[in-house]
């Protein structure tokens, strides 16, 4: 579920880093994002995921091992 939202969570936070330049403070932010301009913004962030990338998550066989043990690792630590 995560592989498939991560276009969206990646324009949005891009999009916070830059609304957050020019308010210059968290609660100014939060505000923010509850104004129309604010959600308009959450709704131009929404993507569908490329089609090439959801065929890649079914061919997990092909990921590189060293991947998935970092990856298994690093959620342990």
């Amino acid at each position: 579920m995560g592989a498939i939202l991560m276009p969206t969570f990646i324009k949005l936070f891009s999009k916070a880093v830059q609304s957050f330049s020019v308010h210059k403070s968290v609660p100014r932010l939060i505000i923010h994002s509850f104004s129309k301009s604010g959600i308009e913004q959450f709704k131009s962030s929404i993507s569908k995921p490329k089609k090439q990338n959801i065929e890649q998550l079914k061919n997990l066989n092909k990921m590189p091992k060293k991947i998935i043990i970092f990856n298994i690792v690093a959620r342990i630590i």
